[in-house]
């Protein structure tokens, strides 16, 4: 038998400045070795799986937004969510 684990991960959601959902947003994770995009859904809902552990500045563009502030996280055993 094989057991696994579920493996941490980032979860948030994109939104603007009236705090509605952006779709279709490129997500950005930028770690101190590695780099990698994800596209929020329908309703700004993003999620990364399989992140190294550690330190990572998230941030996010649209068609008809400009990127935000950088949000800093730190990924470790445990889901980081509500990002």
């Amino acid at each position: 038998m094989v057991f696994v684990g579920a493996a941490p991960y980032v979860a948030g959601r994109v939104v603007d400045e009236n705090g509605a959902g952006v779709p279709e947003a490129m997500v950005m994770a930028i770690g101190k070795q590695q780099m990698t995009s994800s596209q929020s859904d329908g309703d700004g809902n993003f999620r990364f799986v399989g992140l190294a552990a550690g330190a990572w500045q998230l941030t996010a563009t649209s068609a008809h937004h400009q990127a935000g502030a950088m949000v800093p996280v730190v990924l470790a055993d445990k889901p980081v969510t509500g990002v």
